[in-house]
């Protein structure tokens, strides 16, 4: 499907502390060619954090909006999230 539109892409990243961190992206997204006035948005959030020398954390969570996803007939669209939560074992070789 071709489609033509303009999209902004801005990203953030912080160190809220010496072992947590965020990263944020926004996407924003409108197709000249149908319903311009509708903007498509897709934001990441993640967080990640080293809680001891041996595991590390990290937690995405993300949000989608765009005007065409109708999960319910009839009805308007929605918000979309998703979570995903991740552990990992840390090691020098």
């Amino acid at each position: 499907k071709f489609q033509l539109g303009f999209l902004l892409n801005a990203g953030y990243t912080a160190d809220i502390t010496k072992t947590i961190s965020y990263t944020g992206n926004l996407e924003l997204y409108s197709n000249y060619l149908q319903d311009p006035q509708n903007i498509y948005i897709f934001m990441t959030n993640t967080f990640a954090a080293k809680l001891t020398k041996a595991i590390a954390v990290t937690w995405n969570f993300n949000l989608a909006y765009d005007d065409l996803y109708r999960p319910v007939e009839g009805k308007g669209p929605k918000l979309q999230t998703q979570s995903i939560l991740g552990v990992g074992l840390l090691s020098k070789l």
